[in-house]
């Protein structure tokens, strides 16, 4: 693919993901904490995609100090987004909605052993029934 274009039926993300550790030397709650981390990302790309718009432009972020990236950066964005999410039922719908908000916390309650499960149950469900849900005419 050529400079400037893109392939509009692959998607695209601009998000620093957490960064990925070999699994042998992490131990089960890094782990555990990495998944959260990585989670809580896809809940904010959710939400900026429901949106259009970045979270980072949002009332709701721009309230709080900036303190570049790291752990308390983190802690600011997915505060900002937990408020953010309130308005999601509205814009989105019901189902859309619990899929992010699952990604922004709902899996810490989650057995380790179970996450997968939970997640295909509370994530990928509901954001294919929202994508069954659109309109059949949409060409990408």
């Amino acid at each position: 693919m050529q400079p400037g274009q893109y392939a509009f039926d692959q998607p695209h993300l601009r998000h620093r993901l957490v960064p990925q550790v070999e699994s042998g030397t992490l131990m089960e709650r890094d782990r555990r904490m990495q998944l959260s981390s990585s989670l809580e990302m896809l809940g904010i790309v959710l939400l900026e995609l429901c949106f259009g718009e970045l979270l980072e432009e949002q009332p709701y972020r721009t309230k709080h100090p900036s303190f570049g990236y790291g752990p308390i950066e983190r802690i600011f964005y997915v505060a900002a987004a937990k408020e953010w999410h309130r308005e999601v039922e509205e814009e989105a719908g019901y189902e859309y909605a619990v899929a992010v908000g699952w990604c922004l916390g709902g899996m810490l309650s989650t057995p380790s052993n179970e996450w997968r499960t939970e997640m295909f149950q509370k994530v990928v469900h509901p954001l294919e029934s929202c994508y069954g849900h659109l309109p059949q005419h949409i060409q990408l």
